[in-house]
C-alpha cells in the first residue's frame, strides 16, 4: 500500500514539475510577441529570373514588399 501511495505522489510531482517547466519556457515567448512600439520599416525585393534548357536566361518578375514607419504596407509586382 505504501508503494502505491509513493508511486501516486511521484506521478503528481512529475506532472506538476512538467507543467511548471512548460510555463517557464513559454513565458519569454509570450513577452516577445507583444510589441507595443512602432513597426520597424523595411523593404524586401525578390527577383526571379527564368533559365531555359539551353542556358539562356529570360525575364521573370520582381516583387517588392515594404512596411513603412507608420505601419502602412506597400506591394509592387513588375514583370521583366
Amino acid at each position: 500500500m505504501r508503494f502505491k501511495r509513493a508511486l501516486d505522489y511521484g506521478f503528481w510531482i512529475v506532472v506538476v514539475g512538467l507543467a511548471l517547466n512548460l510555463g517557464i519556457r513559454q513565458l519569454p515567448r509570450i513577452h516577445a510577441q507583444s510589441n507595443p512600439g512602432a513597426p520597424i520599416p523595411y523593404t524586401v525585393t525578390l527577383e526571379k529570373t527564368l533559365m531555359r534548357a539551353d542556358g539562356n536566361t529570360t525575364g521573370g518578375m520582381t516583387v517588392t514588399w515594404a512596411v513603412r514607419s507608420d505601419g502602412s504596407r506597400a506591394y509592387a509586382l513588375f514583370l521583366i
